[in-house]
């Protein structure tokens, strides 16, 4: 039990985490407009399928290359410097996209907001490393998750109002507003760092942070498993309207609606099982790498309803599938993120962290355009969802068999169970 000494500790890093998802909450709005907007957008540029995917899958090309770099960045700045200047720059990004008119001007505005996001979430994952103890870091990593899916809830149906109301353009324009937003609270709530408890706050070099980001066993194993999820992700996020207009035959406007279903059970799912069932069973006394390969073998193979969903044209199967797929990579994600605290040391959490990143990212990016190619070939979402079941797969393999368990894995250079001492002193003074 918590000391009284250290409730107001407590309650400031929890608001911590509350930024963190609410940060998440305007990335992923930022990434997931397009995908709602993408079909007068493709009326308007003349895009084909095969281009729309293209441009949906810029993003995730250029914001999975810059991983390495912003993993530099994030262990030798921190969190606080890199965050802020990361928001800035996507809201720039933003206010250009509204102002694009060929599919070349497009895709650049999306590699520039992809270069712009990715220092977002290896500073995010540090500073939940740094804040958290291992029995709560299920929690904040949840809360820090359920911002970009909450994107899916309340920005997409925001979104397809601006559109209904004022056009595609305005959606960009609205999405810039409250990114400059989120730069103005992020600065004014996260602690300055560079000076902790008294004391100077170690920089890590260029050189340690390099070779922290060489894969071990359980890097690699990590990093496989959250690449078949991004995978998934990925193709979940740039085209759940478009599958729900084409298998339900309603209007793009509807389609936004509809989308915010699944997401909605989704963020109760991830809470519940990825935030408290996980966090009680390491309280418990359970390993936590042990119960997070569980959760995250399950979780996954629930995303293979995505199959269900591109299969039927029933309102009801659709749905329920989808929010059968969305629920499963929910809980996915927070579990499977954490993991890279039990992988890495504390100072190269921003390396490890962003190694991960990109192997994910460079498998989430071929999502989107290779769903477009086969839809265009097609005219359906069967195959593109069929080819996402054989990397859950894939990825299930590597959760189960390659990350190490109790007992298996080397634990010389893992993050500690405890919050960072000086953090706590910092936040009790």
């Amino acid at each position: 039990m918590s000391s009284p000494a250290l409730a107001p500790q407590s309650r400031r890093r929890w608001t911590l985490a509350a930024l963190f998802g609410f940060c998440g909450f305007v990335g992923y709005l930022d990434r997931v407009n397009l995908s709602v907007i993408a079909t007068p957008i493709a009326h308007d540029l003349h895009l084909s399928d095969t281009q729309l995917g293209t441009v949906l899958s810029a993003f995730f090309w250029s914001y999975a290359l810059a991983q390495i770099p912003a993993g530099v960045i994030v262990d030798r700045f921190g969190t606080r410097l890199p965050v802020i200047a990361s928001i800035l720059v996507w809201a720039v990004s933003s206010l250009m996209s509204a102002t694009v008119g060929s599919l070349l001007a497009l895709g650049l505005v999306r590699l520039l907001l992809g270069l712009a996001e990715a220092p977002i979430y290896p500073a995010m994952w540090r500073g939940v490393a740094l804040h958290f103890s291992a029995s709560e870091r299920g929690r904040a990593m949840s809360c820090l998750d359920s911002g970009s899916k909450l994107s899916f809830v309340f920005g997409v149906p925001l979104i397809a109002g601006v559109l209904a109301m004022w056009g595609w353009r305005a959606c960009f324009v609205v999405t810039a507003g409250m990114s400059l937003f989120c730069a103005g609270l992020f600065a004014l709530v996260y602690p300055r760092e560079g000076h902790v408890a008294g004391r100077p706050q170690a920089r890590v070099s260029i050189a340690t942070s390099l070779r922290a980001m060489v894969p071990t066993r359980p890097v690699a194993g990590v990093a496989v498993g959250f690449a078949a999820y991004t995978y998934v992700f990925y193709l979940l996020s740039a085209w759940m309207p478009r599958l729900i207009e084409m298998q339900l035959g309603v209007s793009t406007v509807h389609a936004g609606y509809y989308t915010a279903l699944p997401w909605l059970v989704a963020v109760v799912g991830e809470a519940i099982v990825a935030g408290y069932i996980v966090d009680a069973c390491v309280a418990a006394g359970r390993d936590p790498v042990s119960v997070r390969k569980l959760v995250l073998s399950v979780s996954l193979c629930a995303s293979l309803a995505l199959v269900g969903a591109a299969y039927s044209h029933s309102p009801l199967i659709v749905l329920g599938c989808l929010t059968c797929s969305a629920t499963g990579l929910a809980i996915s994600t927070p579990t499977g993120v954490s993991l890279i605290g039990f992988v890495a040391g504390r100072d190269n959490v921003g390396a490890v962290g962003a190694s991960v990143n990109l192997a994910a990212n460079l498998a989430g990016a071929c999502a989107p355009a290779l769903t477009g190619f086969l839809l265009q070939r097609t005219g359906s979402f069967l195959g593109a969802a069929l080819g996402a079941a054989c990397v859950v797969v894939i990825g299930v393999g590597s959760y189960a068999f390659v990350v190490p368990g109790r007992g298996q894995r080397e634990t010389a250079n893992a993050v500690t169970d405890a919050p960072d001492a000086a953090l706590t002193a910092e936040y009790t003074r």
